[in-house]
Formats: C-alpha cells, sequence, structure tokens
C-alpha cells in the first residue's frame, strides 16, 4: 500500500523538485516519439577515457526488465524515457508497478512520495536507476525516466 504525504512529512519543495527531475529526465531523450538508435562508437584513443555510466546497461539503452503499467498505452519512447497514459487511478498503478518492480529485483530507492493524485518512486537494480512519476485523476499518465 502506499503511503499517504503526512505519514512521509515531506516538504512540498521536496515533491516539487522530484516532479522537475521527472519532467527534465523526460525532456533530456529528444522530441522524437519513436525508438532511436545508439550513436556508433569512436575508436579508442591512449589518451582519453570515457567515464563510467550510471547504469548497468550501455548509455542510451532501455533496460529490458523495467516493467510497464498494465492497462496504459505507451504514447513516448526516447532513449531513456518511457511515456505511459490510460484510464486508471494514480494509486492502482502506482501499486501495480511498485509491485512488477520488486518481481524483477528492483527495490524502492529512497521511499515513495504520494502527494493527491500523484505518486513518485525511485527504483534501484544495481547500477540502474528508473524513477517513476504516476498522476492524473481518470486519465493517469506514468512516465518512467533512466538514470
Amino acid at each position: 500500500m502506499i503511503k499517504s504525504v503526512s505519514s512521509l512529512k515531506v516538504k512540498p519543495i521536496v515533491l516539487v523538485g522530484a516532479i522537475f527531475v521527472a519532467l527534465v529526465t523526460a525532456g533530456c531523450g529528444g522530441g522524437s516519439s519513436s525508438s532511436t538508435s545508439a550513436p556508433a562508437p569512436s575508436s579508442p584513443s591512449s589518451t582519453t577515457s570515457n567515464p563510467p555510466t550510471s547504469s548497468s546497461v550501455p548509455a542510451g539503452t532501455w533496460p529490458a526488465d523495467v516493467p510497464s503499467p498494465t492497462g496504459l498505452k505507451e504514447v513516448t519512447t526516447t532513449a531513456k524515457m518511457r511515456m505511459y497514459s490510460g484510464k486508471g487511478t494514480a494509486d492502482s498503478v502506482a501499486t501495480q508497478m511498485t509491485d512488477s518492480f520488486t518481481s524483477a529485483g528492483y527495490a524502492v530507492d529512497g521511499g515513495q512520495v504520494v502527494d493527491g493524485d500523484s505518486v513518485i518512486v525511485t527504483f534501484k537494480k544495481g547500477t540502474t536507476s528508473i524513477l517513476m512519476t504516476v498522476s492524473g485523476t481518470g486519465t493517469i499518465t506514468c512516465v518512467l525516466g533512466l538514470s
């Protein structure tokens, strides 16, 4: 069951910041709603080194084990973001997705933020981190961002 904001004692600025991060993450993937391919690798150089990526999957690759919300339609796809939309409640979609993520071996990282008709949760597995934002009344939007 999802906890309420009052039981988490989360300040409103935290919620605004989390929503901002979700929106920025969603916007960083580009404007195309179709799948994108990774850029061609460049030849290695003896004078430069590549920094480690923040994910256990290759950069720009969506992890195969990330679940999608039942009953919602995928409306946007980028290398680092998936957006789904459909009918339901934020609580039921967030509960279903939390169950699906934990079944896939992910853990809730840092708790859940619930504010009215919005739920924000970060899931982590190894070095892969997925920020989920579910919001809406009647028509639900679920955004998953790879970070």
